[in-house]
């Protein structure tokens, strides 16, 4: 997974690898932090990261999650079966594989909630304030920030392969 300044590499064993992307890079506090994170970490599956935000999920079921410039870290968070994972605006979009969708958070002001109507979806995706969940028959459910058109642009697309955010 490549971020803005840094990517990370898995290997076989499951740990991981920092990989600097700027010769400067390794002189800030949040690498040094991270990378003391990660170091002895052998069971990871899967990294996602953004510009400055990542998170590792684990073999036991584990969403870890940091903030890569402070080396802020969060608390683990449980979620045997997570398959997928999907970075907002203000926290995670997670899908597990019975498809089950769950948001965390980065705070408590966060105004988004999964509608309590969705039904299990198999692919999500985040972009421009709409969170987007594809259902079983390949139609889409949207949320989020209505104000530019986009939700109901997705939906009036119907069945499709997949969509991406740009």
């Amino acid at each position: 997974s490549v971020g803005h300044s840094h990517a990370y590499g898995i290997r076989a064993d499951g740990s991981t690898e920092l990989i600097p992307l700027k010769d400067d890079i390794e002189s800030t506090p949040g690498f040094a932090s991270v990378n003391d994170f990660l170091r002895g970490k052998r069971n990871i599956l899967w990294i996602t990261t953004d510009v400055q935000h990542s998170l590792a999920y684990t073999r036991s079921g584990e969403i870890l999650r940091w903030v890569f410039n402070s080396g802020h870290r969060y608390s683990p968070e449980e979620f045997p079966g997570a398959v997928e994972a999907v970075f907002t605006g203000a926290g995670v979009l997670v899908l597990e594989q019975s498809g089950g969708v769950h948001y965390l958070a980065d705070d408590t002001e966060s105004t988004y909630s999964i509608p309590e109507d969705l039904p299990p979806v198999f692919a999500i995706h985040y972009g421009a304030g709409v969170f987007a969940a594809q259902t079983a028959d390949g139609s889409w459910v949207t949320w989020g920030d209505e104000s530019n058109g986009l939700a109901r642009k997705i939906e009036e697309i119907g069945p499709a392969g997949d969509i991406s955010f740009g």
